[in-house]
């Protein structure tokens, strides 16, 4: 009982973005925006290779050095190639990984139980963390 009365915060948090996201796992790559500028361009890098991680982590996308994002690219590419469903569960489970860290800073601050699970609620689903969520290529932001 004490397991789940401490982990039950973290599973309604973890099913409430889940829910509002899920849908973003049937989303393609889109092209001739910038999730074709990091990842579909540049497909021949995300590979675990040594040539591959030397590229992730010494080239810039698009003016920006991001060498954990290229990483975390590699994984999706790795695991499901082009198919944009790796992509963007990726980017729903750094986005469910932020909202747990941002409860915890909550409570951190002294805050009860209850008015830091909807601080952290609100957070997981409002609308300004959806383009972040459902865009690939901001994965930078979800990662950060």
């Amino acid at each position: 009982m004490a397991f789940i009365k401490r982990f039950y915060p973290y599973i309604i948090i973890a099913a409430v973005a889940l829910a509002v996201f899920a849908n973003t796992f049937s989303f393609s790559l889109l092209k001739s925006w910038d999730d074709d500028k990091f990842v579909t361009q540049i497909a021949e890098h995300l590979n675990f290779s040594p040539s591959g991680i030397w590229y992730q982590l010494t080239a810039t996308s698009v003016g920006n050095y991001v060498p954990l994002v290229n990483l975390s690219y590699a994984l999706d590419h790795s695991i499901g190639g082009l198919d944009g469903f790796m992509y963007h569960f990726q980017n729903v489970v750094w986005h469910i990984a932020a909202c747990f860290g941002l409860f915890g800073c909550i409570r951190l601050l002294g805050v009860s139980m209850v008015p830091a699970l909807f601080m952290t609620l609100l957070y997981a689903v409002h609308p300004q963390r959806s383009e972040s969520v459902a865009w690939v290529a901001e994965r930078r932001d979800v990662m950060s």
